[in-house]
């Protein structure tokens, strides 16, 4: 039962023409609960061509031909959060890149369809299920605040078409000042004026873990990963099941040392 699995995925090692390794892509394994997150804020967790997927679980399902890029991220995101899946921690599919990568070549359109159609079948709740959706009194500033997050989002994408819509609709509907500070936040974040974004938070009256974990990303920007830490960890101590704070640890973990268990990852790094 351990291994009824709907897919698998496994790592890869990246290669060129002459089958020359370019680099080592290391996935991991996925919860249902990050999923929807871990698609619109970042792409594909997975090295998809690497999946295996039973039949059955792709019945009914077709690849959307008018996409140019992301049409196997798009097959993922049908049935992942529905779905069980398994991480192999191994190199088992070699990947060769070529010289004129379709990546390479595409406009702003190509490159992002797939991401706004995932974004146009999923709900702002869905989306943003760190924010207390279930209480009702803050429901408008709540959708708010997750109209400057997928802002923030996707303005880190590159999207910055979508992101510039989603401030001005957040603006338009932000009411409270304490929501208006969090948008210009969010604005000055994108901008990278990290100062600017951190006069904005500490404005804020009523801060809620979310606001804490943004402290936090605005100190760990300015270089201050110590004070960065201390806003992650109450953000964490307010809501344990927060994945942008437990992620935004490992961050600043990383920046002070990258120590992974598998030694074999940098076994051959030159020092």
């Amino acid at each position: 039962e351990e291994f009824d699995v709907d897919y698998a995925h496994t790592d890869m090692l990246l290669i060129n023409e002459e089958k020359q390794p370019l680099g080592y892509w290391q996935s991991q394994q996925m919860t249902k609960f990050g999923l929807n997150e871990f698609f619109f804020r970042i792409g594909t967790p997975y090295n998809n061509p690497s999946m295996i997927i039973k039949r059955r679980i792709l019945d009914g399902r077709r690849f959307d031909e008018m996409l140019k890029i992301g049409t196997d991220t798009d097959m993922v995101c049908q049935f992942a959060t529905n779905s069980r899946g398994i991480h192999v921690p191994y190199p088992l599919l070699m990947y060769r890149i070529h010289s004129a990568n379709l990546t390479k070549t595409q406009n702003y359109v190509d490159l992002f369809t797939h991401v706004i159609k995932y974004l146009n079948t999923r709900g702002v709740e869905e989306l943003c299920p760190e924010l207390e959706w279930g209480i009702e009194t803050q429901h408008h500033s709540n959708y708010v605040k997750a109209l400057a997050i997928i802002a923030l989002a996707l303005g880190r994408r590159g999207m910055q078409r979508e992101s510039v819509k989603l401030l001005q609709q957040a603006r338009s509907n932000a009411v409270t000042q304490d929501n208006i500070c969090f948008v210009e936040t969010m604005d000055n974040i994108i901008q990278g004026n990290y100062r600017l974004a951190l006069l904005s938070l500490l404005e804020i009256r009523e801060r809620t873990h979310v606001e804490e974990n943004y402290l936090g990303e605005v100190y760990a920007l300015l270089g201050d990963i110590d004070l960065a830490m201390k806003h992650f960890i109450s953000a964490l101590r307010r809501n344990p099941k927060y994945l942008d704070a437990l992620n935004n640890l490992k961050g600043v973990g990383a920046a002070r040392d990258l120590h992974p268990v598998d030694r074999n990852l940098i076994k051959f790094l030159r020092r």
